[in-house]
């Protein structure tokens, strides 16, 4: 197959780990995950579905009474 290169030599093996450790390593520096930001960026993002899903449930409650007491009055 022509493009292609050849496979490394078994021979080579340990020295290829060894530069792949090395690389991982360094983008291990790079990449820095903050758990914390990540949480608190959630938890806006989240928040208002909540609270619009809430309210809507209590609105629907609120109606649900209002057309109850409404049907029991004379």
């Amino acid at each position: 197959m022509k493009g292609r290169g050849k496979a490394p030599k078994r021979s080579n093996d340990g020295a290829i780990q060894g530069k792949l450790a090395k690389k991982i390593r360094i983008l291990g520096q790079v990449i820095q995950i903050d758990a914390g930001k990540i949480e608190a960026h959630l938890g806006k993002i989240l928040r208002s579905p909540r609270e619009e899903t809430l309210n809507a449930l209590l609105a629907a409650e609120a109606r649900h009474e209002r057309q109850r007491q409404y049907h029991r009055l004379p």
